[in-house]
């Protein structure tokens, strides 16, 4: 009978929402698991549940076999995983040269595809004995603390459809840890190709979630300016065609005036924004996506109105014209 190798030990560098969830479900699972963050008090609310707390992110990744970058943008990540700063400040250690031989780094942020293509290349030149994952997250925060998130991976030589198939016993031991990690985490891995690929996926699959989002709170301030409320707008739409989950909890979130945080606007609008500049990048330079470009300034003017760290569905209380001053965070 064939025995199931041993749980890889995992660092998990940022712990936002997905970070924290994600580590917070790793150690329910069993997995040995080291955590790093730039505040420390997300760090330390995951100790009571068994994660080991590191003082910086090389120190988290040097035990590991799978090391999760969930940071925010291009340049954090490549100051954490680099060891690169601006001007004059002394460069921090980095995750870089600190990765174990044959582990495996799963870059997780929405950081775009210069950023993600030009981290796999500086990586690849700086420890081509490690295997880089390009897996960002499809799900929100409900979904990552249920382990029902979907991962956007791609990889160029991990993974089931990597363009370079898995060879050697270290390989092989890499792919058998990033799928027990992803196992715990997520409810799915779509593979997608070389690495990339899941990076180009996940600006398709925000520029959807934007876009219905900004459709759902105008179709809310409508119903409002007609006499309706949220509850009665589900109402109409639930058992047809139009009726879908997401929908369904964003009018349950304006109903209750409750723009507690599952995804930052600020991050909304950053998602809107990278999603413009890789379709401009891509397309004809004559072709244009006007609602997308549109959502992006909207959802930035939001942010710059005191809506960046409230929920996506917080641009119905900004379409108002309502003071974000008193919303809950």
């Amino acid at each position: 009978m064939a025995t199931q190798s041993p749980r890889p030990v995992v660092a998990v560098l940022g712990l936002g929402i997905m970070g924290s969830a994600f580590a917070r479900n790793l150690a329910k699972a069993g997995f040995e698991v080291h955590v790093w963050n730039r505040s420390p008090e997300p760090a330390r609310a995951l100790q009571a549940a068994g994660a080991r707390v590191h003082a910086d992110a090389a120190g988290a990744a040097a035990p590991a076999d799978v090391v999760l970058c969930v940071l925010t943008t291009a340049e954090v990540s490549r100051g954490v995983i680099l060891g690169e700063v601006a001007g004059d400040a002394p460069a921090p250690a980095s995750v870089a040269a600190a990765l174990r031989p044959g582990s495996a780094l799963l870059q997780m942020g929405t950081i775009g595809i210069d950023g993600t293509q030009a981290l796999a290349r500086a990586l690849q030149a700086a420890r081509p004995d490690v295997f880089f994952v390009d897996a960002p997250i499809s799900g929100s925060k409900g979904p990552a603390e249920n382990a029902a998130v979907t991962i956007l991976a791609s990889s160029d030589t991990l993974g089931s459809s990597a363009p370079q198939p898995v060879r050697g016993a270290r390989a092989e031991a890499a792919d058998a840890a990033v799928a027990q990690v992803l196992e715990a985490i997520s409810r799915a891995t779509v593979w997608l190709g070389g690495a990339g690929a899941g990076t180009r996926m996940k600006l398709v699959v925000n520029a959807w979630l934007v876009a219905v989002m900004q459709g759902v709170a105008e179709t809310a301030v409508l119903a409002r300016a007609l006499g309706f409320d949220a509850g009665q707008v589900w109402a109409a739409l639930e058992g047809g065609p139009l009726a879908a989950p997401y929908v369904k909890a964003k009018l349950a979130k304006i109903g209750a005036q409750d723009f507690s945080t599952e995804m930052a606007l600020k991050w909304g609008a950053k998602d809107a924004g990278l999603a413009l500049q890789a379709y401009r990048q891509s397309a004809p330079a004559e072709l244009e996506l006007p609602v997308i470009a549109q959502i992006a300034t909207l959802w930035q003017a939001g942010a710059e109105a005191g809506y960046a760290e409230r929920d996506i569905s917080s641009m119905y209380a900004y379409l108002l014209g309502e003071p974000a001053d008193g919303r809950p965070a």
